[in-house]
């Protein structure tokens, strides 16, 4: 069992004020790596004064979403000497695209009712990994939040005013489903996004033509007969506009 990075790792962890070395007891490399991705914002304070030998150590035993985290914590500007800090272009351009692909299917089989617009402003607004923390596999701290920058490189194309969830909204799909229903919505005829304030108008005005007429008799009409008569209704209402 290897603990070349383990030994390394303790003796500057033994340096850092608060950082519990208990937690390295009776660890071995690989399981020393395996808990720094678990939790890298614990261990951040040691890796950022160990040697970047060591740290490009660890970094080589991690795929490129840990290395990613890990890296955003230790060296956010990218001014350390750290071997396989970034992936290459191809690798991330398939990183991007299988994502892309993922948040898609995931918001075309959820809202496969929706508009396509609305699917669209959603894909643009949920953090491009969200399919993955509503199906329960990813912590809210993994979240990757969309940005203006982040769609051009997965190929999405924002909409017009397009929302974006951050890390300071509790519930993204919540606020992306609300402020993607706002953008999207399409103005209805007639008022009819008031529906029942806007028939009740038109009835009134109706049936002021028609003194005559009980209401009453409409408890005996049939529910096609009457679907008849409110068509009729918006349809003199139309003709008279």
């Amino acid at each position: 069992m290897s603990t070349t990075l383990v030994k390394a790792f303790s003796g500057v962890a033994s340096t850092v004020d608060n950082f519990d070395v208990r937690l390295l007891d009776n660890l071995t490399d690989v399981n020393l790596v395996k808990i720094i991705k678990a939790d890298p914002s614990t261990f951040a304070p040691v890796l950022k004064k160990m040697d970047d030998a060591d740290v490009s150590n660890i970094l080589k035993r991690m795929d490129d979403s840990d290395r990613a985290r890990l890296l955003d914590q230790i060296d956010p500007d990218g001014v350390r000497k750290l071997d396989g800090a970034k992936p290459d272009d191809n690798t991330l351009t398939l990183a991007a695209g299988a994502a892309a692909l993922g948040a898609a299917y995931y918001i075309d089989s959820k809202y496969d009712e929706a508009d396509e617009k609305f699917k669209d402003c959603m894909i643009g607004c949920l953090p491009h990994n969200w399919d993955e923390y509503d199906q329960g596999s990813l912590d809210k701290s993994e979240l990757k939040y969309s940005t203006v920058e982040s769609l051009d490189e997965y190929g999405v194309t924002p909409i017009d005013d397009q929302p974006y969830c951050t890390s300071q909204m509790n519930d993204c799909g919540e606020y992306c489903e609300k402020k993607c229903e706002s953008e999207t919505e399409v103005d209805l005829p007639f008022g009819l996004d008031r529906p029942f304030e806007a028939l009740d108008d038109t009835w009134d005005r109706f049936m002021g033509s028609f003194p005559e007429f009980d209401p009453m008799y409409i408890g005996g009409i049939s529910s096609v007969s009457l679907c008849c008569l409110i068509m009729m209704v918006l349809l003199m209402t139309t003709l008279r506009s």
